[in-house]
């Protein structure tokens, strides 16, 4: 949201766990408050009374408001208190300003008089080093704290000042601004003096205080500046009196009061002076009072409702109590009434995916697949009731280059969820990284309207996201053992585990390489350094690199070529997965890996099961009857007596000297056969035909197997 007055220049300390509890929106005007501004708080006219249980300036240091650092010694140095840490219950911010010079008379925070008036804007005002300035308007110190009712939730402001003499009535004044810039150092100021920077904010206020008849009856007004001008917002008179509970001012009217810190008072005895130091201030010299800003209607900007964020307060002792008095001394500190709660973040990952721990913890690193959200707490401050936290990612780690891959649904970077009215903040949508990479969350909490918190955003670095590869490992199994020839042949396959292998949006699951070593001799036992070169050359026989195959988003498989061996002997395979954009690579499956060897047996020759069978015939004539000649036709049968169809007929085959042979011979797997063998002489010769009888007594004619003239096949 835009804030009334620039951006605060240091951080809030965080509210109080009773301020917490309270729960009450402080930028919404309230009714009176319940309780007075001195029930939370000394308002009794004194540093470090430590009577009263409730919170003092000084002492005791466990109730105070400041403390002085450590290792001080009053007697040496003068240093300037600082807030305690923590501060007492209900408060959350205080600021302590030191003016005087520790020996000297000068001041370098006077105002020059003239233009340097409270009904002025801050641009005209100017200011000078004073060589001594008036005694009753020489502030020495002054301070102050903010708290809020734990009772109502209202917002109050308590301020206190030391002066260096009373001198008669005194007049005080104390602006409470927005702008954190307002400031001037007088110490080289020309004559004329030097302006102020800093301007005047619609809303910034003014408590104007009088102390007259010995500081007896203090009279307290509070203004606002709207519109260049200074607007009555009440009146109050002595803390802890009538009708001025919730605006009041006090002094040490009649007592001496000891200061914890050095101050100087010009009536003390020496040493201490106008130019010494001492711890003790006369009657009149200590002012001090409260507002309840809530109930006096000054915790918002008149014109625009915004919560008015007091960052500095600056003190001025004046001529009279009227806005228009003349401006002697200053002395300006910083004070915040606008709390700056802090965003913090925490990255977890989604439940399911490879590392379900949460949160991821450390250098906030995953591995894909990663679904990763951010959450937010917002800690100090007020209570945070509205408003908008926004988370984002980057791609760099100043928070300045967009993530394009992977975008919130609405297509950017960024993704805005609404504070519950409890206080819940929602966590960001879960965003799935597909790819690894580095990242950087942020989360910026934006104030809603009325918030009297500013707005925080988480450091770029604190929220890294690295997102790394996984490993996935690589299972191979080579084909079993084969026998040399017959185009018989072997391969290996791989399969790829625990990897990312989404089925959309990204590259295919990518490559495997596989190397076949050999041939070795088949009873070698191989090892790891078996694949290598021999010297006279590699034993590498083939490598080839082939595209894997999605099977889940986890696993995939790749297949080799087939290969045809033509030596026998023990084959080795190496295998591995070469990674992607999403994976990482995987090693070989080493050398000597058993299920990656193929061993190649010699062939075993086959044993012939055919024969060829061929028959030779002789006729021999009569005695007396002449010579003997014509043809013979043979068949061979499937039996032992010539039956069944003839496998083989031959034809007729004329005798050559009585005998005749098959032109060829016949294949015949095992079995018994028998041969018919017809003769028919020549016409007119002295023989009739003659077929052989094809018994089992008829030698010639038959034939088992192995029987005559067996001829091995080819």
């Amino acid at each position: 949201m835009t804030r009334t007055a620039p951006v605060r220049r240091r951080h809030v300390a965080a509210l109080s766990a009773a301020a917490l509890v309270a729960g009450v929106s402080l930028a919404t005007l309230a009714s009176p408050a319940l309780a007075a501004v001195n029930d939370h708080f000394e308002l009794e006219g004194n540093v470090l009374d430590g009577s009263n249980p409730d919170p003092d300036w000084g002492a005791p240091e466990s109730n105070s408001i400041f403390v002085l650092p450590s290792g001080y010694n009053l007697a040496t140095a003068s240093p300037t208190p600082v807030a305690r840490s923590p501060l007492p219950t209900t408060f959350f911010d205080a600021g302590f300003a030191k003016d005087f010079i520790v020996g000297s008379t000068a001041d370098t925070s006077a105002f020059t008089g003239g233009g340097s008036k409270d009904i002025e804007d801050i641009s005209l005002w100017k200011c000078k080093s004073e060589s001594n300035t008036t005694d009753k308007g020489d502030i020495q110190n002054a301070y102050s704290a903010v708290a809020t009712d734990p009772v109502t939730g209202n917002l109050l402001l308590y301020f206190g000042m030391e002066k260096n003499a009373p001198n008669g009535n005194n007049n005080m004044g104390v602006w409470f601004l927005q702008d954190p810039d307002v400031a001037c150092d007088g110490a080289d100021a020309p004559g004329g003096g030097k302006p102020f920077t800093g301007v005047h904010t619609d809303g910034d206020i003014l408590l104007v205080a009088a102390f007259t008849n010995g500081g007896s009856t203090p009279q307290i007004t509070a203004y606002q500046w709207d519109d260049g001008a200074l607007v009555s917002k009440g009146t109050g008179g002595a803390c802890g009196s009538t009708n001025s509970a919730n605006l009041c001012a006090i002094t040490n009217d009649t007592t001496n009061v000891t200061t914890p810190w050095t101050t100087t008072n010009k009536g003390s005895a020496t040493p201490q002076n106008k130019t010494g130091q001492g711890t003790t201030l006369f009657p009149d010299q200590f002012y001090e009072g409260a507002v309840d800003l809530t109930a006096n209607g000054l915790t918002t900007n008149p014109d625009t409702g915004e919560p008015v964020c007091v960052n500095r307060f600056l003190f001025n002792t004046r001529s009279s109590q009227e806005t228009t008095a003349i401006l002697y001394d200053y002395a300006a500190g910083d004070v915040e009434t606008c709390a700056s709660p802090e965003i913090d973040t925490l990255l977890r990952e989604e439940a399911g995916v490879t590392d379900p721990a949460l949160p991821a913890t450390g250098d906030h690193t995953v591995t894909l697949p990663a679904s990763v959200y951010d959450t937010a707490t917002i800690t100090g401050g007020f209570p945070v009731t509205n408003g908008t936290v926004t988370y984002s990612l980057w791609t760099d780690n100043e928070c300045t280059v967009a993530s394009e891959n992977p975008e919130f649904a609405n297509g950017t970077n960024a993704h805005t969820v609404n504070i519950g009215s409890d206080g819940t903040i929602p966590p960001s949508p879960t965003l799935v990284f597909s790819a690894a990479g580095n990242y950087w969350w942020q989360a910026e909490y934006t104030p809603g309207e009325g918030s009297r918190n500013d707005g925080d955003v988480s450091t770029c670095t604190s929220e890294p996201l690295i997102v790394e590869k996984p490993s996935p490992t690589i299972v191979t199994d080579a084909s079993d053992n084969i026998v040399i020839g017959g185009g018989n042949d072997f391969n290996d396959t791989a399969t790829i585990s625990g990897g990312y292998f989404p089925d959309t949006g990204v590259p295919a699951p990518g490559t495997v390489t596989f190397n076949l070593y050999g041939p070795f001799a088949a009873d070698a036992t191989l090892t790891a350094t078996s694949c290598v070169d021999t010297g006279t050359g590699t034993n590498l026989l083939r490598t080839e690199t082939v595209n894997a195959t999605r099977v889940s988003n986890t696993e995939a498989t790749a297949t080799s070529a087939d290969y045809v061996p033509t030596v026998v002997g023990k084959y080795q395979w190496t295998a591995k997965y070469n990674g992607n954009d999403q994976n990482n690579a995987t090693s070989f499956v080493g050398c000597g890996v058993l299920v990656e060897q193929v061993v190649v047996a010699p062939a075993t020759p086959s044993i012939a099961t055919k024969i060829l069978l061929s028959d030779t015939a002789k006729v021999t004539g009569a005695t007396g009857a002449g010579t003997i000649s014509g043809s013979v036709v043979f068949s061979l049968h499937p039996s032992s007596d010539c039956t069944g169809e003839a496998l083989y007929l031959s034809g007729a085959v004329a005798l050559v000297n009585g005998s005749a042979t098959t032109p060829q011979a016949t294949a015949v797997v095992a079995g018994t056969y028998s041969w018919k063998v017809v003769f028919t002489p020549t016409a007119g010769s002295n023989y009739t035909g003659v077929t052989t009888g094809c018994s089992p007594a008829d030698e010639q004619a038959s034939i088992t197997y192995g029987g005559t003239s067996p001829i091995p096949a080819s």
